[in-house]
């Protein structure tokens, strides 16, 4: 699992990279474990993601998580990646993650698991509830939620 930003250079493109590659395996994880649950389901097939969209999210977020301070805390990390994945969709739909929310699923499965790198009580905490689980992918579906606002929701499931 990716630990986020904490210790990385954030003004040093060829450091942040890392991402990409951590993306492609939360991807590949989440759909082994969707066709387990659903042998009908079909394998994606690659590219699973467009390279120049998540390029931008990654630009966008080292410039968000730079505007303020140089050490960001891994809930505005797991904020502001979740709203740029939510927003810009680099990740192409496939019905293995159910519905149109592909993009949302897997924001949501990222800022996740960049928070549980502090706090590892997260992660089951918000899967456990399957309304609050739908209504979050609703809501980075359908409404306009900001970067700032996620974060604080990751701070708040944290405590």
């Amino acid at each position: 699992m990716y630990d986020g930003f904490e210790k990385e250079d954030l003004r040093d493109w060829n450091k942040i990279v890392k991402p990409i590659e951590h993306l492609g395996r939360i991807y590949w994880a989440t759909a082994r474990a969707r066709q387990k649950e659903d042998d009908t389901l079909g394998k994606p097939v690659h590219p699973f993601y467009h390279p120049g969209i998540a390029h931008e999210v990654l630009l966008r977020l080292q410039k968000d998580l730079l505007h303020n301070s140089t050490e960001p805390n891994e809930f505005k990390q797991a904020g502001y990646l979740t709203f740029w994945i939510r927003k810009l969709k680099p990740f192409r739909h496939y019905p293995i993650f159910g519905g149109t929310q592909t993009n949302e699923y897997l924001a949501l499965h990222f800022g996740l698991a960049t928070v549980s790198s502090q706090h590892p009580g997260v992660y089951s905490k918000a899967t456990k509830s399957r309304r609050l689980w739908e209504e979050w992918l609703y809501d980075l579906r359908f409404r306009a939620v900001s970067g700032h606002t996620i974060s604080k929701q990751f701070e708040m499931l944290a405590l």
